[in-house]
């Protein structure tokens, strides 16, 4: 995909992903959520929402021990997230 160059546009992208890959989650399409997420870090490693939203899907698959890594990264890439911290 090819991202913006204006910084608004490219974080505005990037939102509409995470929130379409909210959705797949919500809805149980977590193969087609986790590509998303992963979309989302491969152009930014270190998105503290998307590695808590893939987190929470490890989690979801029983994968307790990614879950754990992940959300780690994602409260030392934002260590202002409460529900990171709850989960």
């Amino acid at each position: 995909m090819v991202r913006a160059l204006h910084n608004g546009d490219f974080v505005k992208s990037i939102n509409a992903e995470l929130k379409q890959g909210v959705l797949y989650q919500r809805s149980g399409n977590l193969e087609q959520a986790e590509k998303i997420y992963v979309q989302v870090l491969a152009t930014n490693p270190e998105h503290a929402d998307a590695l808590h939203l893939l987190g929470v899907l490890a989690y979801q698959k029983g994968k307790n021990n990614e879950a754990v890594k992940l959300i780690k990264r994602a409260i030392k890439s934002d260590r202002n997230q409460p529900l990171f911290l709850n989960n």
